[in-house]
C-alpha cells in the first residue's frame, strides 16, 4: 500500500506502508517537485495512474508502477479544486474557472467541458454506474450532469456554499458537506433525508462501506456518522491540529481481517494510521503508525492495487441503476463528448530514496502535440479543418514562388520594351 500526500510547499511525497508485527512503519519511496503552486487535490486510478492538481492551474500525471511522470494537462484556467477517476477509463477534474472536464485515460484527450456553474466548482462525484455526476460550487448550486448525453440534468439551489459532495458506494444516497453540516439525500427523493452537524468544519470525508461516513476537519477529531441510525456513533481524537485528508481502506475479496485501516493527513505534517473495527455494535479504533513528514500537508490519497482487484462497481444497487437509467438511453460514455485538450508529454523519473540526481526537475517550455486518439467510433460535434500534409504545404510554397518569379520576369520584359522605345525616339530626334 502506497500513501501519497500533497503539501503546501508544492511537493509530492510517497510512502510505503511496511508491516512490523502488530504495528506499521512508513518508508518514503519518492518525492516530486514539479508543481509551481500549492497542491490542492490528489486521485489514483485502478490503472496505476496518480493525478495531482495545484494552484498553478495544471494537472500532473504519474505512472506509479514505473515511477515516472507521464505528462501535464493544461485545460483549466484556474486552481484545480478536485480530481476523481472513474474506474480506469476516465478522469474528472473541476476548477475555480467554473468548468468540469472529462478526460480519456492514457490518451488524455478532453472529451467534454461542462460549463454551468457561475463561479468556482468545489467538488465532483461520479455515480458508481458512471452515468451521472454531481458538482457543487461557490454559486450555491448542486448540478446533476447526464454523462451519457453530455448535458445538465438538474440544478438545485443550496442555501450555503457546499464544499464536498459524495456518492455512497452502492449509489443509493449522496451527501453534501457545507462547513460543519452534513446533509443526506436519497436518489428516490429530492428532499433531504437528514441533517446533522459536527464539532468543527469538515475538510475531508470517506465512506466506510455503505453504513458509515467518516469525517475529519478542524480540531483534529474524526467523527463516525451512522447512515441508518442517522447519528454520530463514535468520535476519535487524533491529537492533530487540522485534518486535511481521510481515507478508509477498502476490503478485498482475499482480505480475511475484520478491521479496516483509517489513514489521515494533518496540516501539522503527520500521517497517522488507525485500525478501526465494528463488533457487537460498537466502533473501536487503535493507533498503529504515525510519521512526521515535516511539511504542511494539504491532501491525501492511497494506492492499494490488492484492494482494487475485483472492485468494478458490482455493489451498485438495482434501484440506483434504475434511477440513473431514467436519465439516459445511451450506452457509450464518450457519445457526443469529444473535444480537444492540451497536454505536454513529459517523461521524467520521480525522485526515489537515495537518488538526488533524478529529483532535478527539467522545465519544458514548449508544448508537445497530444497523443493520437482513435475517433472512428465517435463523431465530433464540430468538424475540424483537415491538417495539411507536408507535401501539400511544400507544393503550395513552390507554386507561390513560381508565381512571384513570373511576375518579376514580366516586369523585366516591360522595362526592356520601354527602354527600346526610348532609344528609338532619341535616334529619330537626332536625325531631324
Amino acid at each position: 500500500m502506497l500513501i501519497v500526500v500533497g503539501t503546501y510547499d508544492e511537493i509530492l511525497l510517497g510512502y510505503n506502508v511496511v508491516e512490523i508485527g502488530e504495528s506499521y512503519q512508513l518508508d518514503q519511496v519518492f518525492s516530486d517537485h514539479s508543481h509551481t503552486g500549492c497542491i490542492k487535490t490528489l486521485a489514483v486510478s485502478q490503472k496505476d495512474v496518480l493525478a495531482s492538481g495545484s494552484t498553478d492551474e495544471t494537472i500532473h500525471l504519474f505512472n506509479l508502477r514505473k515511477m515516472r511522470e507521464m505528462g501535464i494537462l493544461m485545460e483549466h484556467t484556474g486552481t484545480i479544486t478536485w480530481l476523481e477517476f472513474y474506474k480506469g477509463s476516465h478522469m474528472f477534474s473541476c476548477s475555480e474557472d467554473g468548468n468540469l472536464c472529462i478526460w480519456k485515460n492514457f490518451t488524455w484527450e478532453c472529451l467534454r467541458t461542462f460549463k454551468g456553474h457561475k463561479s468556482a466548482v468545489n467538488c465532483v462525484s461520479v455515480h458508481p454506474s458512471g452515468k451521472l455526476a454531481l458538482t457543487v460550487g461557490k454559486d450555491k448550486t448542486l448540478r446533476t450532469w447526464n454523462l451519457l448525453t453530455g448535458r445538465s440534468a438538474y440544478v438545485t439551489n443550496i442555501k450555503k456554499d457546499a464544499d464536498i459532495v459524495r456518492w455512497s458506494p452502492d449509489g443509493e444516497i449522496y451527501i453534501i458537506i457545507c462547513s460543519n453540516q452534513i446533509t443526506l439525500y436519497s436518489t428516490k427523493s429530492t428532499t433531504p433525508l437528514h441533517e446533522t452537524q459536527t464539532t468543527g468544519k469538515i475538510n475531508s470525508v470517506d465512506f466506510w462501506g455503505n453504513d458509515h461516513l467518516v469525517c475529519g476537519g478542524e480540531g483534529g477529531q474524526v467523527e463516525f456518522f451512522d447512515i441508518k441510525d442517522k447519528k454520530i456513533v463514535h468520535t476519535l481524537d487524533t491529537k492533530c491540529n487540522r485534518i486535511r485528508g481521510i481515507f478508509v481502506t477498502k476490503s478485498s475479496s482475499t482480505d480475511k481481517e475484520s478491521f479496516h485501516t483509517l489513514i489521515i493527513a494533518s496540516s501539522d505534517g503527520y500521517i497517522k494510521l488507525f485500525h478501526i473495527d465494528k463488533s457487537e455494535g460498537k466502533i473501536t479504533s487503535r493507533l498503529v503508525a504515525e510519521h512526521n513528514t515535516t511539511f504542511r500537508l494539504t491532501c491525501l490519497t492511497v494506492y492499494d492495487p490488492a484492494a482494487n482487484k475485483g472492485t468494478d462497481n458490482k455493489s451498485v444497487s438495482k434501484s440506483a441503476k434504475k434511477k440513473t437509467d431514467e436519465l439516459s438511453d445511451s450506452e457509450d460514455l464518450e457519445d457526443n463528448m469529444y473535444q480537444s485538450g492540451d497536454i505536454t508529454t513529459k517523461k521524467r523519473k520521480l525522485k526515489t530514496k537515495g537518488s538526488d540526481k533524478d529529483h532535478e526537475s527539467k522545465q519544458h517550455k514548449g508544448k508537445a502535440s497530444p497523443p493520437s486518439v482513435d475517433t472512428d467510433s465517435q463523431e465530433p460535434q464540430k468538424k475540424k479543418k483537415k491538417a495539411q500534409k507536408p507535401s501539400e504545404i511544400s507544393e503550395e510554397l513552390d507554386t507561390s514562388q513560381s508565381i512571384e518569379k513570373k511576375k518579376k520576369s514580366k516586369k523585366k520584359v516591360q522595362i526592356k520594351e520601354l527602354s527600346k522605345k526610348k532609344v528609338k525616339r532619341e535616334k529619330k530626334s537626332s536625325i531631324k
